[in-house]
This record gives structure tokens, sequence and C-alpha cells, in this order.
């Protein structure tokens, strides 16, 4: 993991490793009258290391996406597919809804439902996009990758015309 990587990135790496600990702290010694007394300062502070905390995921998940983009699009897959699910479920089952009809026609009607559920789409065909990149230097797999997506397969293989 460390091979092959500058000092930067090396103290990027444990940084945004071990930074998720400090969450589970800082609330600690803010909620001893801190907050009560600076409200305002505690919440910019708060709001400055997730800040923080998220641009530095944000960089590692590039990396990941840039070094094993096959498993990063699995995950993105995963994380759409579960995204999804809750909006389904929460606008569908959710709200105290008569039928399951009545959510269904919410989720579509509602503009904030048909967003999220556009954003998970999204998320998801981007993920399937990352997979084929991801499979690019497996030659077999990606061959039988770009006939499940449906896309032209070369009429001959490198490796003698066979296809999936």
């Amino acid at each position: 993991m460390f091979q092959g990587r500058t000092l930067g990135q090396k103290a990027l790496i444990v940084g945004v490793t071990l930074f998720p600990t400090l969450l589970f702290y800082v609330p600690g010694w803010l909620s001893e009258g801190f907050i009560a007394e600076h409200e305002e300062i505690a919440l910019s502070l708060i709001l400055l290391i997730l800040g923080v905390y998220a641009a530095s995921l944000g960089i590692v998940l590039y990396w990941l996406r840039e070094n094993a983009r096959l498993l990063y699009g699995l995950v993105e897959v995963a994380f759409a597919l579960v995204f999804i699910e809750v909006i389904m479920a929460n606008f569908i089952l959710g709200h105290d809804q008569a039928t399951i009809k009545d959510g269904f026609e919410r989720l579509v009607m509602t503009a904030g439902g048909t967003a999220q559920l556009a954003g998970g789409l999204y998320v998801f065909v981007r993920g399937l996009d990352n997979i084929g990149q991801g499979l690019k230097p497996f030659p077999r797999a990606d061959r039988v990758w770009q006939y499940l997506s449906m896309k032209r397969l070369a009429e001959k293989q490198a490796d003698g015309g066979v296809s999936p």
C-alpha cells in the first residue's frame, strides 16, 4: 500500500484512515459545557472537521478509482443499489401511506423523490461504467462484459475469434 508513495501521499492515507477517530473524541470534549457556552464556534468547528474529512475521503476514493477501478465500480454499484432501495422504501412504505400504490405515486409526483431516484440511477450507471473500465486488463472477462452490455464485438478476436 505504501510502496512507491511519496511522503505526502503516505501522510494523506494515514490521515484519512485515522481521521474518523477524531469524530468520536471531538463531540466528547465539546459536549462538556462548551457547546452550551459557544454554540456558533462549536458548530463551525464541527462543520470544518466534517468538511476536511469529506474532502480527504474524496481524495482517497479518487485514488481508489484510478488504481482499482473494478473494485471501485463494484462498491459504487453496491452503494447505488442500497441508496435506491432506501429511497424506494422511504417513499413507498413510509409516511403512513394507505397503500403501496399511493407511495409509488408520491415518489413519481414529488420532485425531490424523482431527483433522488435519478441520482441513484446515475451512480448505478457510473458504477457499471467503472466496472467495464476495470475489466479491460482481463480480456476474457472484458469480452463477456461487452457481450452482456450489448456492445459490438470486434469481428475477429485476438485469441481466434471465440466469443462468449
